[in-house]
């Protein structure tokens, strides 16, 4: 299940029994007030003088994170040492105790980056294969294994943009006649502005213009040129590519085809393989890495960071946590870690299995 980087901050919150978190369940408070130098929020900041002193106040929103001087109980006023520039209008907060919130947000993303080989994304990527290809075929996501390549088996039909059209969502090419037989078909754009695109037309505007589902990248224009496909290339006739290559057996960002793609612009290839979890840039993005894995790794992490800072007196207390922590997240690899599926690796006997635009005859 997906989790954003803000819920898997503030569990680790709760986890690591951060006065904030143990006192706020919501995982965030909203002030009444927040200046450059201080923070108001006389209805639920009630404990006694000085009790917030020295920890970190973090505002999501802003993704700032200052560390607070003063705390007066009176009017609920926590004070930082140095100033925030701009105006606040997103007055979500949260204290951190023995880190600060940036360390959290980057222990989760360390533990992201280790979660492979034992948990990954599994991807299938559509691509649109354009003019200038030649051989190469560029994925969207880094590949630490490929399975399967395949490349579309469809006739299509060509045309280009004959003038720039009044609006992003449509295409306008005089020489042709189009009506409403094209409506569910597909077009790719395979060279000039906005090439790579796929678009699922919805509407027959006349008889040169038709609209898509939504807006290409860019405004077509006379450079653009495109094909139309029967339908959406999910739906359409495959076949299995055997003859091609990868950049790096462990590590690559790009499919290379044995054979010319010169004479196969608009087709579309799917390519199976498997990535690592992307890192987190802001609280709502996600990740489906599992986030009890996450969260063990990254508080292991978190707390050999504080023991890198730790007074000898309170070390064996830090190495106690680490290790435990690091143990829980290799107990819960080894129980749940994701089965690898077997890579396609036959090359024999391609002219039969080839779709028809790579056959040889």
């Amino acid at each position: 299940m997906s989790v954003t980087r803000a819920q898997l901050r503030r569990s680790i919150g709760v986890r690591t029994r951060q006065p904030f978190f143990e006192r706020y369940n919501s995982g965030y408070l909203t002030a009444s007030f927040v200046g450059s130098t201080s923070l108001e929020d006389q209805n639920n900041l009630k404990q006694e003088d000085d009790f917030w002193n020295g920890q970190y106040l973090y505002l999501p929103g802003y993704d700032i994170s200052r560390v607070i001087s003063d705390f007066v109980s009176s009017t609920g006023t926590l004070s930082f040492r140095e100033p925030i520039s701009g105006s606040i209008t997103d007055k979500s907060y949260e204290i951190w105790g023995q880190f600060s919130a940036h360390d959290v947000n980057a222990a989760i993303n360390q533990a992201i980056r280790d979660s492979w080989p034992f948990f990954f994304d599994s991807v299938r990527e559509y691509i649109v294969i354009k003019h200038g290809t030649n051989s190469k075929l560029s994925l969207s996501r880094t590949a630490r294994f490929i399975y399967r390549v395949a490349v579309e088996n469809v006739a299509l039909e060509y045309g280009t943009v004959t003038s720039t059209p009044s609006q992003q969502d449509y295409l306008v090419d005089s020489s042709k006649s189009f009506d409403s037989s094209y409506v569910g078909k597909e077009v790719r754009i395979h060279n000039g502005t906005s090439a790579g695109d796929r678009r699922v037309i919805t509407e027959v505007i006349n008889s040169s213009t038709v609209r898509v589902a939504s807006a290409f990248t860019s405004t077509l224009d006379t450079t653009s040129r495109y094909a139309i496909a029967p339908n959406a290339a999910e739906d359409s006739d495959y076949g299995i590519v055997f003859t091609w290559d990868i950049q790096s057996a462990s590590n690559s960002n790009a499919v290379e085809f044995l054979t010319s793609l010169e004479y196969h612009y608009g087709l579309v290839a799917r390519v199976d393989y498997e990535a690592e979890f992307q890192p987190l840039s802001s609280d709502t993005d996600t990740t489906d890495c599992p986030s009890e894995y996450i969260e063990l790794a990254a508080i292991a992490r978190l707390y050999l960071i504080r023991l890198a800072s730790a007074p000898r007196s309170e070390m064996d207390t830090w190495i106690g946590l680490q290790r435990a922590y690091s143990e829980a997240a290799r107990a819960y690899v080894q129980t749940y870690a994701y089965r690898h599926n077997a890579g396609v690796i036959a090359t024999w006997d391609t002219g039969r299995l080839l779709p028809e635009p790579f056959r040889e005859d």
